[in-house]
């Protein structure tokens, strides 16, 4: 691809090999923040102020955010399920230093169901 703006891939550094997306995106990106810039200038709008504001908004939500908040329902159903399956084990464990563990028992077989289906939603079918 010919780099008509002389621009660098975001993602991997190279001007050789740009990703048109990402390319797009980079000079679009651009774009919009030199016009808002020339916005801010013309309206005597304090434009690092709002940027400074904005980045802090922007961290305020990244903290915010689960790390797993954007993984499809599947894979969260696994991570659950992988959860389930160690606190049960953890109780087999507790339970057998204890000597009882017909309870813990129970508790691993049906974490162990609920895993099954969470892999078999994930596959399309049975686990």
């Amino acid at each position: 691809m010919i780099d008509y703006f002389h621009l660098r891939c975001p993602v991997c550094g190279k001007s050789g090999e740009i990703d048109v997306n990402a390319s797009i995106w980079a000079r679009v990106t651009e774009d919009l923040l030199c016009d808002l810039m020339h916005w801010a200038d013309a309206t005597n709008f304090d434009f690092d102020a709002a940027l400074d504001r904005a980045r802090h908004n922007y961290q305020a939500e990244r903290d915010e955010e689960s790390p797993t908040a954007c993984l499809p329902e599947s894979v969260q159903d696994l991570i659950d399920a992988l959860e389930d399956q160690t606190e049960a084990a953890r109780a087999v464990i507790d339970s057998w230093q204890q000597g009882d563990l017909a309870g813990a028992v129970h508790g691993l077989e049906m974490s162990l169901d609920e895993a099954l289906a969470a892999l078999a939603k994930v596959k399309g079918g049975a686990a």
